[in-house]
């Protein structure tokens, strides 16, 4: 996502993962990419927009994680400036628990994914089977842990800081689904 804009704007990120930092480092040349947690990071100065994509804030463990997100968000904003997050709703969360694995290609690579419910903590089963150039494939198994919150108190939360702009929804982008998978655009006052 940052390299389709990197050319044309200032791109700054944060990521826990060192290997994750490394891949987007070698993408992004010019970008401040930083090891560092969502919800505590500071880079010293504010932007036009703050991304937390990809549910990415699903994988805080606590409320007051997720409140945090919000305050460094609105720490790293410009006047004026947009924060847009997404998040899988308990909702969508349960049914990815009720349905069988699913996958998909990716290039000549395979990805399998299970969702399970551990009383109220989500854990995805992701299993890529990466091609090599022999046609045998190497298996990376990577469980990711998620939790997510009544849409009414996430957006509430969101609501204290920023003048929430839109929702719009993943699963039907002509319409606001808040129950689903929402793309909240805010706005800092």
């Amino acid at each position: 996502m940052l390299k389709g804009i990197s050319s044309d704007y200032s791109v700054a990120g944060v990521d826990l993962s060192p290997e994750m930092i490394e891949l987007a480092k070698k993408k992004l040349l010019e970008a401040d990419i930083r090891v560092g947690d969502m919800t505590s990071y500071n880079f010293g100065r504010t932007f036009d927009v703050v991304l937390c994509m990809y549910d990415s804030i699903n994988h805080l463990s606590d409320w007051s994680q997720w409140q945090a997100l919000f305050a460094n968000a609105d720490k790293h904003l410009a006047h004026g400036g947009i924060f847009i997050f997404d998040f899988n709703t308990i909702e969508r969360l349960k049914w990815l628990t009720d349905n069988p694995p699913f996958g998909r290609e990716i290039g000549d690579d395979y990805m399998f994914m299970k969702i399970w419910n551990r009383e109220g903590r989500f854990e995805w089963d992701i299993r890529v089977f990466e091609k090599q150039s022999d046609g045998h494939f190497i298996l990376h198994k990577d469980p990711v842990q998620e939790v997510s919150f009544p849409v009414d108190q996430v957006m509430d939360e969101a609501a204290k800081r920023f003048p929430i702009e839109k929702i719009v929804d993943a699963k039907n982008l002509e319409q606001s689904n808040p129950n689903w998978r929402p793309f909240v655009v805010c706005k800092k006052k």
